[in-house]
């Protein structure tokens, strides 16, 4: 990228690195802030030797581990950008660009960048992230340190950097002082018709509210206690955001607001759009997660963003805000377009990732694949995806009057009227549709109940070449809505004393007349192949095993990912040298096996990381394979004090219960051969 203004008005000089810097600068004085050594120095490997280094590489994203990980490494990190309309840019400015997912990101979209990054080391990773790309620039410096160049970009970008403005701004008099020091500078270095683009956590957010870590503190609570003891780092809500704007001179500006929150969305919503009545339907799927420690899981999130539609507080308790703020209203309304954005994520091999949005001014949704990945297994598997525009229907989804009904009235019978209606409703389209192969997405997830009543499907994504029957469909539909919906399930259960989604669907299936015992497992084993074909689980009889699992109170998402890593003697276990297995929580006796790709010497060290997530579980016997050789155990033996737990012969068994996000480590030492 040629010589901008920012490098010649401060006499920037490029390093050997390719980085630059101001004139006589020392480069390794580090700016203050760091995700650790370890953590940093992982993500720089990672990324110097991928092969993909892009927005969408699903290569860096295999190697995630851990939450610092995740977050430079996901391609979730570009969604937030994705949300919006960014064609009519051409020169932006990035204020602390991190390790660089969002600079590679912009480059990519064809901007020419000038991304300024405090740390040496994470100025050095966002320059090699962004190895490639003629069209961006890469400073190493404190942007106090610098003079930003008068009405020359189109955009700033501050993503994730004002919670930090009084450590930028000591002198500031306070944190709100020094945001508005920071926008001020901003302010002259844009265009008259540009825009800031801001994202941060909100500090009433409702997974703060929920007692969740706030963010830079790892406290709870004390965001919501407004910072009483500030150490210059605070984020702000909603009705603050809206006086500092002010204060600033941004007369024009509009809200969105990022699902789970800004670092990693799946959804994104225009402030407008939570107006509608059907806005919170958008929202089904997404929790919010504490990046340091487990969350209550059992509070519903769901229900609680569609009495804020009712009421009109959603935006209020967003977790994180997505601002886009100038002084010229058709600017920041051109760039805040759409009044939703959805982004398929890592659940889906790389290439059948998607994007859905809908633009304020159409009444169409435009759904396109995300990336440029090809295909490779459709034709193996008899899949094809098929991405189309579709109008944009309005009412209530079919999936949350079934859940409304499970919640109230703990009803079965209610709930076979529903499943009936919904069967004669497929009956009908196989019929009317008789050459169709594109049945297997009508699931209540995709229906529309319009206020007469009348079914309308959308988003029928996916066709099978093989013949499905409108009995397997409801299977699927049946099967996903139990397991989608465990907590509110587990009293009916109870009650009526299933101890399986198998026997579950069975009875469901008989109330309704129709026979499914000599059929259950033919169903489960192509839902099996449909998920192995498109999804990155990679577990063989994945759903002939969750049919066996029993909804439980407080248990939401049931699946976890137990993974072993392995080191050859004199050798430490790494990242690469892993994989990773499928696990479902309950007291169900469970086998896990492992298939290490290469041979294992005499000595070799494994570690076995049992869960990711909180929850309970019961292993009753973990099977190693290497090269052909098995390695069996059955009993885990706990060690308290040490929190350590080592391989013992072939005992019974053990039931433990692992934190969020901290590892009990399994260890041995083998002497094969």
């Amino acid at each position: 990228m040629t010589a901008s203004r920012l490098i010649t008005e401060n006499k920037l000089e490029q390093a050997t690195s390719g980085l630059w810097h101001l004139p006589g600068a020392d480069v390794q004085d580090d700016f203050t802030y760091s995700d650790g050594d370890d953590e940093e120095s992982y993500v720089k490997k990672i990324i110097a030797n991928a092969a993909d280094t892009s927005s969408t590489s699903a290569e860096l994203e295999s190697h995630i581990h851990d939450w610092p990980s995740e977050y430079h490494l996901t391609t979730k990190r570009a969604h937030l950008l994705r949300a919006l309309d960014l064609s009519g840019l051409e020169n932006v400015l990035e204020l602390g660009c991190g390790c660089g997912a969002i600079s590679r990101y912009l480059a990519e979209q064809g901007k020419h960048v000038e991304a300024i990054e405090g740390s040496f080391r994470r100025a050095g990773i966002a320059h090699s992230r962004c190895r490639g790309l003629d069209n961006i620039n890469i400073v190493n410096a404190n942007f106090n340190q610098l003079k930003l160049p008068k009405q020359t970009y189109d955009a700033v970008f501050l993503i994730g950097v004002l919670e930090y403005a009084r450590r930028f701004c000591p002198g500031a008099a306070d944190d709100r002082a020094a945001v508005l020091e920071i926008l001020a500078a901003v302010q002259e270095s844009l265009l008259p018709d540009g825009v800031v683009i801001t994202a941060i956590e909100n500090r009433l957010g409702l997974k703060y509210l929920m007692g969740a870590s706030e963010d830079h503190y790892g406290v709870p609570y004390i965001g919501v206690h407004r910072y009483l003891d500030s150490a210059g780092i605070r984020t702000y809500d909603h009705a603050e955001w809206l006086s500092i704007l002010d204060d600033a001179g941004y007369n024009s500006n509009v809200f969105l607001a990022p699902f789970p929150d800004y670092k990693i969305p799946t959804v994104v919503l225009h402030e407008e759009f939570l107006n509608d009545p059907s806005a919170a339907t958008h929202l089904r799927g997404s929790v919010s997660r504490d990046y340091l420690r487990a969350l209550n899981s059992d509070f519903d999130e769901y229900l609680f963003w569609q009495a804020c539609v009712q009421n009109g507080s959603l935006l209020k308790f967003a977790n994180a805000y997505l601002i886009v703020a100038g002084r010229d209203n058709a600017s920041v309304d051109k760039i805040a377009a759409f009044d939703f954005a959805h982004f398929t994520g890592s659940q889906r091999k790389a290439e059948f990732r998607t994007t859905t949005r809908k633009r304020r001014d159409e009444k169409r949704v435009r759904k396109q694949k995300l990336g440029c990945a090809e295909n490779k297994n459709t034709a193996a598997s008899g899949l094809q995806q098929i991405c189309i525009d579709e109008d944009y229907l309005t009412g209530r989804l079919l999936a949350d009057d079934w859940l409304q009904t499970l919640m109230i009235w703990q009803d079965q019978q209610r709930l076979i009227t529903l499943y009936q209606a919904y069967y004669e409703f497929l009956k009908k389209y196989a019929v009317n549709h008789p050459e169709s192969k594109d049945m297997l997405d009508i699931l209540p997830f995709n229906i529309i109940v319009d206020p007469t009543g009348h079914y309308h499907s959308f988003d029928r994504e996916w066709q099978l070449d093989e013949k499905t029957t409108t009995e397997f469909i409801l299977f699927r539909a049946l099967f996903w809505f139990v397991y989608g919906n465990s907590r509110q399930f587990a009293p009916l259960f109870d009650s009526n004393g299933w101890s399986s989604i198998r026997e579950y669907l069975i009875s469901s299936f008989k109330q309704m007349g129709l026979a499914l015992s000599g059929k259950l497992e033919g169903y489960a084993a192509m839902e099996d192949r449909f998920q192995a074909a498109i999804g990155t689980v990679g577990q063989d009889e994945l759903i002939s095993r969750l049919l066996e699992t029993v909804p439980q109170a407080g248990s939401g998402e049931t699946l976890f990912y137990p993974r072993l890593y392995w080191a050859q003697p004199n050798e430490h276990c790494s990242e690469q040298n892993s994989i990773k297995a499928t696990a479902v929580l309950g007291s169900d006796h469970q086998q896990l096996s492992f298939d290490i790709p290469v041979p294992l010497a005499a000595g070799s060290l494994l570690r076995f990381d049992p869960a990711e997530r909180e929850g309970y579980f019961h292993l009753y016997r973990l099977e190693l394979r290497a090269q052909g050789i098995n390695y069996c155990w059955g009993f885990i033996q706990r060690r308290p004090s040490r929190n350590i737990l080592t391989l013992k012969g072939s005992v019974s068994s053990l039931t433990v219960r692992v934190p969020f996000l901290w590892h009990m480590t399994v260890i041995h030492t083998l002497n094969a051969g």
